[in-house]
């Protein structure tokens, strides 16, 4: 986070660096450039906002998610097909009885 504050906090010290040589050279008047910079200075912290609450709600879902580790999916695996083999329901080589490809493939 503070990572994102230096960021802008130097983004907007380069636009109005920016902002002060178009005023020198003629090209912006004072408040010209005071109204573009504080536009964009606007527009960047309703960025960081969104992007701050995008953030948020992508932690709280992660948070939810529950991800099997392979170690566990291929002991599971191995479990299912244990019993498929018990139960005469052997799917073959064609067929991996978890449905997806092993590690190697």
């Amino acid at each position: 986070m503070l990572a994102a504050l230096g960021a802008a906090v130097v983004t907007q010290e380069k636009l109005e660096e920016v902002i002060r040589d178009l005023v020198r050279g003629g090209e912006l008047t004072r408040e010209q450039g005071a109204k573009i910079l504080a536009e964009l200075v606007a527009r960047g912290e309703k960025v960081q906002g969104d992007v701050g609450r995008i953030a948020a709600e992508l932690g709280q879902k992660i948070a939810k998610w529950q991800p099997v580790m392979r170690g566990d999916f291929d002991a599971l695996c191995a479990r299912v097909a244990a019993l498929e083999q018990r139960l005469g329901m052997d799917p073959g080589p064609e067929e991996p009885s978890c449905g997806l490809p092993g590690p190697d493939a």
